[in-house]
């Protein structure tokens, strides 16, 4: 059998697999409990976390001596994302069941559109980010006299 014999590895029997054998009512547990710790625990931390870090970062960019276009971009990303986040943060209760009715009601019509909209207003503003940053760098003379 050479290194680059592609047929040699199909000649051999495989062993199968022993995957366990779950019930339903196993794999409802299972899937509930992986449902709770991912979309709930980790994402709900993760969104905590990034919420926190956006406010510090539009306090310290909203500064008197901070305030250029730069800035300014860089604080309409964060509140778009800050906006993202605090949605996730509605998605994930909704997810583990403890969502008020209210929310049940909205979500469909309003909720899951807007993180769409919001998701949508971040890539733009990055991109805008992008643009801004090209024309910084590639007519400093002309940008710095704007």
């Amino acid at each position: 059998m050479s290194l680059f014999d592609i047929n040699a590895t199909f000649d051999k029997e495989v062993e199968p697999l022993d995957c366990p054998n779950l019930t339903k009512l196993q794999r409802d547990i299972i899937n509930d409990d992986l449902v709770f710790w991912v979309d709930f625990v980790v994402d709900g931390a993760l969104a905590a976390t990034g919420l926190i870090a956006n406010i510090v970062s539009a306090l310290i960019l909203g500064k008197e001596d901070m305030r250029n276009s730069f800035n300014f971009l860089l604080i309409a990303l964060i509140s778009m994302d800050s906006c993202f986040l605090f949605l996730c943060l509605f998605e994930g209760i909704r997810k583990i069941g403890y969502a008020s009715n209210i929310q049940v009601l909205l979500f469909p019509h309003l909720l899951y559109p807007l993180i769409s909209i919001v998701f949508t207003a971040s890539i733009y503003m990055t991109v805008a980010i992008a643009i801004e940053r090209y024309i910084a760098v590639h007519y400093p003379i002309d940008y710095s006299q704007v």
